[in-house]
């Protein structure tokens, strides 16, 4: 669901139909290394550079994978939409916060079912929580799922509540960094007690409705992307994510994600102070909620520190994806492709230098 990793390299590169796709920051032309291809048969690069907001798609959808899993839509009705994996919780983190700012959570505020919780454990990583459920089902979920390209998440109301129930209580290990898709997922629990609505709702309410993302939406059953392809390039079924939803369960288009860019560098995105530091995460950097944070050096010739790189990635069976932004320099980039691939490296390059010299 997540990749947040440090290290460069090649991108993985599927055995079925390389894709193509380039960005650089108008006004300058492509190079050949911007574009290199995106894993996949179908993906996007969306940046932003002050005013200038520049999509670039390439590829099209495998009509045999549509063909092939029972879950796809007709041809044509899910060609535009990517699972954004883990960059969910990044937009998580956006609507908590700004239930913060209207007094209706605080940072201590207990998971319900769960008082040993509290929001700011879960949103930083620091509740101990394992990175998922470890019951004999879900296992067997997963297990199945590497096999036949399934989807892994029971979506099932109250699959996670049994997950949670069924911990191991030596596998937690409060105080640290602990990435965990269950302490992520347990937020979806504060939304129907506090904010008025389920995840769902309370999402297209607060954050996808008031930015104009309106092809943006949570996964359900009735509703989903079209199979994405493992490494392999194997068709992989749309994860329909169930109470797991807020962890990795958010479908987006190229266009809806540069609205959301331009907010976030405009700074009129609903809870904006989730990309506040709240604590450590890996070594030399901190985390939000939910927002991964880099630090960035100072220019010699500065005399205030640049604002850290706000980003997450995020990966499902079949789609990965990085969003990432400088508010120092006004730049904002979002890589999207239909298979897992790790697209951190390439993100960040592309935000810290804007276009290949």
């Amino acid at each position: 669901m997540r990749r947040i990793t440090r290290r460069a390299g090649a991108l993985g590169i599927m055995g079925v139909t390389v894709l193509g796709v380039g960005l650089l920051f108008r006004p300058q032309q492509p190079t050949l290394a911007d574009l290199e291809g995106l894993a996949g048969t179908r993906g996007a690069i969306i940046s932003l550079a002050g005013d200038t907001l520049d999509i670039r798609t390439a590829g099209t959808q495998s009509t045999s994978a549509l063909k092939s899993s029972e879950s796809a839509q007709p041809e044509g009705a899910c060609v535009d939409a990517f699972e954004v994996g883990s960059i969910s919780k990044a937009m998580t983190g956006l609507v908590l916060a700004d239930a913060l700012e209207r007094g209706e959570l605080h940072l201590d505020t207990p998971i319900p079912d769960h008082p040993g919780l509290t929001l700011r454990d879960v949103v930083t990583h620091h509740s101990g929580l394992p990175r998922s459920g470890s019951g004999l089902k879900h296992t067997a979920r997963l297990m199945l799922s590497s096999i036949t390209g399934a989807n892994p998440y029971d979506p099932t109301p109250g699959a996670l509540a049994q997950q949670l129930a069924e911990l191991d209580l030596n596998e937690v290990q409060p105080g640290t960094f602990r990435y965990s898709n269950l302490g992520a997922a347990s937020t979806g629990a504060l939304f129907p007690r506090y904010l008025g609505g389920d995840y769902a709702t309370v999402m297209q309410q607060r954050l996808f409705a008031p930015l104009g993302m309106h092809d943006t939406f949570v996964q359900t059953l009735d509703h989903t992307v079209c199979p994405g392809f493992s490494g392999a390039g194997l068709a992989q079924d749309p994860w329909v994510m169930g109470d797991y939803s807020p962890a990795g369960g958010i479908v987006s288009t190229p266009e809806d994600m540069g609205r959301l860019l331009r907010a976030l560098l405009a700074g009129t995105a609903p809870g904006m102070s989730a990309l506040e530091p709240l604590a450590p995460s890996t070594p030399g950097e901190q985390i939000g909620m939910f927002w991964m944070l880099t630090p960035q050096h100072t220019a010699a010739d500065s005399h205030t520190a640049p604002t850290p790189l706000a980003w997450h990635d995020g990966a499902t069976a079949g789609y990965g994806s990085y969003l990432g932004i400088d508010r120092t320099r006004g730049r904002g980039v979002v890589v999207l492709s239909n298979s897992p691939a790790d697209h951190t490296a390439r993100g960040e390059k592309l935000l810290r230098e804007g276009h290949s010299s």
